[in-house]
């Protein structure tokens, strides 16, 4: 990739791509945002805010391509009609440039994302997680088993490896795995291996694993944005809850996006932990600062509100909780690889990040009332009654 986009030329790279009048250089503002990828804020004369962002290059000097990946969901929902809703749900892409892997889009000044909003004040994630599991389970619903959307979802890298990606957990440690990890990450794989259990339950989510839908599968909380005026609105309004970063989206296994989702919301318990080589790991869990039970009832609405939405889903994939599980149990792996990637650390909070994932893996029916505070019984219930 010759051209590197930055605060210097990004002007002119709008204008060349006609998103810009070159008489509005002079009022133009840019604001860097730190990001994953390279992104610049720029606002112009007449107050149209675009995002324009750039794949950092990785060690063999390509990109990952996964701009593409949002460049083909934007796509798929102009082109069918009974996909409008979900297009009024999504960020607008102006512009998508492949061969410099920058794509721009309409920045959305009047929104803030869902984990400044729970970290705020999580009563009242209650109902705003009732409103995203529902739009969550629209996305699925209306694209399930459809091969005309599939089609505009062509990945050279299939989901499961993506989305479940525990690299190297299910093979043994190599000298060419000790030439690479740092000393956290050995320390985190020696664990992993050391229990048969988890890396035998992560072999079987890859067999279950089941691409039917259009899936966002990195469906986080800082990826789902809500309209600063939402409660004047409603969560009914179009506008009131928008779902970004499409990057990581593919034709995958919904129960990934729920897992994703909720076990962003069990970082805030996991966290707290007062965690000390003299406390067991099962003390430090109930000594949280954030208590698990606080957490409970945005995890139950979520649900609640996705089962209502689509309740067609428990008879399509009778396993369906069960895998939502398993997909926290995965995605809080990922949790823990990232900060060995980041930060370099694999402490005794990983630990009992690691002791969690484990159990959520490895017995995921058991693991349904501690995680969502129902019974499975009592999630249908609800559903049922519309609660």
């Amino acid at each position: 990739m010759t051209f590197v986009l930055s605060v210097q030329n990004v002007v002119d790279y709008l204008v060349e791509c006609n998103l810009c009048d070159v008489v509005d250089r002079s009022s133009i503002q840019i604001q860097p945002l730190p990001a994953k990828n390279f992104n610049l804020l720029v606002t112009l004369s007449d107050e149209r805010h675009l995002l324009v962002k750039q794949e950092r290059l990785n060690q063999p000097g390509k990109t990952a391509g996964e701009f593409l990946n949002e460049w083909q969901v934007h796509t798929l929902v102009q082109s069918f009609t009974a996909l409008d809703r979900i297009r009024r749900w999504l960020s607008e892409v102006v512009y998508f440039d492949p061969v410099n892997s920058v794509i721009v889009m309409r920045y959305l000044t009047d929104y803030q994302d869902l984990l400044t909003v729970f970290a705020q004040d999580n009563s009242l994630t209650i109902s705003l997680m009732n409103g995203v599991g529902k739009r969550l389970a629209t996305i699925h619903q209306l694209t399930w088993n459809q091969s005309s959307y599939q089609e505009c979802l062509v990945r050279s890298l299939p989901a499961v490896h993506q989305v479940i990606g525990t690299t190297r957990i299910l093979g043994r440690i190599t000298p060419e795995v000790f030439g690479k990890a740092p000393p956290a990450g050995i320390k985190f794989l020696s664990l992993c291996q050391r229990y048969t259990s988890l890396t035998e339950a992560i072999a079987e989510l890859v067999t279950t694993f089941t691409p039917c839908c259009l899936t966002h599968n990195d469906f986080k909380l800082n990826n789902i944005l809500v309209h600063n005026d939402w409660q004047a609105i409603g969560l009914e309004s179009d506008v009131s809850l928008k779902f970004i970063d499409w990057e990581r989206a593919a034709w995958g296994d919904p129960s990934a996006d729920l897992g994703f989702a909720i076990a962003n919301i069990l970082e805030f318990w996991l966290q707290s932990l007062i965690v000390n080589p003299a406390i067991a790991i099962a003390d430090s869990l109930l000594m949280a600062m954030v208590p698990l039970d606080e957490l409970q009832p945005a995890i139950a609405a979520f649900i609640t509100g996705y089962l209502q939405e689509f309740p067609d889903i428990l008879a399509l994939e009778p396993q369906f909780l069960k895998k939502v599980v398993q997909f926290v149990g995965i995605a809080l792996l990922h949790h823990i690889q990232a900060d060995i990637q980041y930060n370099k650390s694999f402490n005794n909070t990983g630990i009992c990040t690691l002791q969690v994932a484990k159990k959520l893996l490895c017995y995921p029916e058991q693991s349904i009332p501690t995680i969502l505070g129902k019974t499975e019984a009592d999630l249908m219930q609800m559903r049922a009654v519309g609660v």
